[in-house]
């Protein structure tokens, strides 16, 4: 038997980034709950040490801004207007641009994703630590685009990622529940492929209809068949015409 005491627990978890693109979202909050602040995530090289400066790293595992992330317009389209980087140059450490990042500065919300590239030449390390919410979290999705991510610590199936509408009803087409507020493929979600541009190959939709929920295309997705690990995110459009809220799973459920 066991109580639980509070809705956050406290920890760290560090996850690989492979060369290349990437859509990506933090695990954690900081320890009050709050946003999680870019400056806290630490990298590693893919030997485990924090990347620095010093005599004892070798060049090729010092970072002078090969690790790069950007936000994405309201267009769908990447934004260009701030590119931030990781540099070990006197020890700067995350940068808009070439300016060292304030506190605050840029931050992640629950569920929020940013297009990353790692031109390091080899996997990177990133370390993060705060607090992590065990119940389930609802996370508003505006209309458009944008990166929605895995924000929890544990490996999440897609089809326990419920739907609900502005109203906070869970999206069903029962007959208590008008036609604008069913989703017909309204939601959709799309992986990033290697190259960097959005994978064609795969789109998952959501639908109310026959209660099929998650799909590929049009047939329901399988236990397993589309998971996203701890800090992965994909390209998200919400078609629906209003804020939806996608709701993750506890990550002691889904572990």
């Amino acid at each position: 038997m066991f109580a639980i005491e509070s809705e956050n627990i406290v920890g760290y978890q560090q996850i690989t980034v492979p060369t290349g693109y990437t859509f990506f979202t933090v695990t954690f909050k900081d320890v009050q709950g709050g946003v999680y602040d870019v400056k806290d995530i630490k990298v590693l090289n893919s030997a485990g040490l924090e990347m620095n400066d010093d005599n004892s790293v070798t060049p090729s595992r010092r970072s002078r801004n090969k690790v790069q992330f950007q936000k994405l317009a309201a267009t769908g389209a990447i934004d260009d207007s701030h590119t931030y980087k990781f540099s070990t140059q006197n020890s700067k450490g995350w940068c808009d641009s070439s300016t060292p990042l304030a506190d605050g500065e840029c931050t992640f919300q629950d569920g929020e994703g940013f297009y990353f590239y790692n031109g390091q030449g080899e996997n990177v390390i990133f370390q993060m630590s705060g607090s992590v919410k065990i119940t389930q979290t609802s996370i508003p999705v505006a209309t458009g685009y944008s990166i929605f991510g895995n924000s929890t610590p544990a490996v999440i199936d897609v089809r326990d990622i419920k739907v609900y509408n502005s109203d906070g009803k869970e999206m069903n087409d029962d007959s208590t529940t008008t036609p604008s507020r069913r989703s017909r493929n309204k939601i959709q979600i799309q992986k990033l492929a290697a190259t960097g541009a959005i994978d064609d190959s795969h789109t998952y939709k959501f639908t109310t209809q026959n209660s099929k929920g998650w799909c590929d295309s049009s047939t329901p997705l399988t236990a397993g068949e589309f998971e996203l690990q701890p800090g992965e995110a994909v390209y998200l459009l919400n078609n629906q015409g209003e804020v939806v809220y996608l709701q993750l799973p506890s990550p002691i459920s889904a572990n």
